[in-house]
C-alpha cells in the first residue's frame, strides 16, 4: 500500500461499501484504529475534532503543580462562574487583562479584570512596584525605567532613578 493510497481510494472494501466511504451514509470516511470517521456531521460515525480532544483524557502538556497557587473566580461571557488555579509566580499583567498558566495542564490563558470575582486578592498577589506612602516615578523616569528594562542596557540616569525605585 503506497502513500497516497487512502486518498485516492486504493484501500480495501469494508463492510460491502467502497474504500473511502461510510458505510452507513455514504459520505467520505476514513478508517482509523479500526474506527470508521466520517465527514458527514449527521451519520452516526461522525468524530467531530472536540470530542476526540475530550475523549483522550491526558493532559496537553503533560501535569503542571503551580509553585505559588491562586485561586481566581471568573465570570465568562455565557455568565457561568468559572474558578482557575493559576501560578501567581508566571502571572503578568497586560493593561487590562492578567496571563496565566493554570493547573493541571499548564496551559496560559488570558483573563481579563472586569470578569474577575476577586480582584483584589489577585492584585494582592503582585508585588508592588513602589514601596506604600512612596510616589510614583513621572513619566521621564518611567520611560526610562522600562527602556533600559526593555533592551537590558544602563545609563547613569537609569542607575540613579532604579536606586530611587528598587521594585521597578
Amino acid at each position: 500500500m503506497g502513500l497516497f493510497d487512502k486518498l485516492f481510494g486504493k484501500q480495501s472494501q469494508q463492510d460491502g461499501a467502497p474504500a473511502g466511504q461510510c458505510p452507513d451514509c455514504g459520505a467520505m470516511a476514513m478508517t482509523i484504529g479500526g474506527r470508521v470517521q466520517c465527514t458527514n456531521p449527521t451519520c452516526k460515525n461522525f468524530l467531530s475534532v472536540s470530542s476526540a480532544v475530550a475523549s483522550s483524557g491526558a493532559p496537553r502538556r503533560g501535569s503542571f503543580a503551580p509553585a505559588k497557587p491562586l485561586n481566581i473566580r471568573y465570570r465568562n461571557f455565557r455568565g457561568e462562574e468559572k474558578t482557575f488555579v493559576a501560578d501567581a509566580s508566571t502571572m503578568e499583567r497586560k493593561q487590562q487583562h492578567f496571563v496565566a498558566q493554570l493547573a493541571p495542564t499548564g496551559e496560559r490563558i488570558v483573563l481579563a479584570r472586569n470578569r474577575m470575582l476577586n480582584l483584589a486578592e489577585v492584585e494582592a498577589a503582585f508585588p508592588q512596584r513602589v514601596a506604600a506612602g512612596q510616589d510614583w516615578p513621572s513619566a521621564r523616569e518611567r520611560q526610562v525605567l522600562n527602556f533600559h528594562k526593555k533592551h537590558g542596557s544602563s545609563s547613569p540616569l537609569y542607575e540613579k532613578t532604579r536606586a530611587k525605585y528598587p521594585n521597578w
